[in-house]
C-alpha cells in the first residue's frame, strides 16, 4: 500500500526527541520526574567508553585501569573535546529551535570562531 510505505519512509527520517529540559521536568510530580530523567549524562570519558564496549559486546584487550590511563592522556582528552565541540556545533546548526539571540551563551561557547 503506497500510503503506508510513504509513512514508513517519513517516520524513518524523524529525529529522536531531545531530552526534556530541567525546567520542564521540575514541573512534574517527583515520581514521574524520576522515571523521566533516566540514567543521566555520562560525564567521564572512561566510563562512557566502558559502557559502550559492554553494550557492543566487545571483550577487553587490556585491564580497565590501563584503559582509564590511556583515556586520560592529554591528546585523547583534546581529541574528545574537539569532537564534542564539533558535534554540538552541528546540532546547533541543524536544530530549528536554536536561535543565537535566544541562547547567547551557547552561541558564544560554540560559535565557529573559538
Amino acid at each position: 500500500v503506497p500510503i503506508i510505505q510513504q509513512d514508513i519512509q517519513s517516520q524513518r527520517k524523524v529525529k529522536p526527541q531531545p531530552p526534556l529540559s530541567d525546567a520542564y521536568l521540575s514541573g512534574m510530580p517527583a515520581k514521574r520526574r524520576k522515571t523521566m530523567q533516566g540514567e543521566g549524562p555520562q560525564l567521564l570519558l572512561s566510563e562512557a567508553v566502558s559502557r559502550a564496549a559492554k553494550a557492543a559486546g566487545a571483550r577487553p584487550l587490556t585491564s580497565p585501569e590501563s584503559l582509564s590511563r590511556d583515556l586520560e592522556a592529554p591528546e585523547v582528552q583534546e581529541s574528545y573535546r574537539q569532537q564534542l565541540r564539533s558535534d554540538i556545533q552541528k546540532r546547533l546548526q541543524e536544530d530549528p529551535n536554536y536561535s543565537p539571540q535566544r541562547f547567547p551563551n551557547a552561541h558564544r561557547a560554540f560559535a565557529d570562531d573559538p
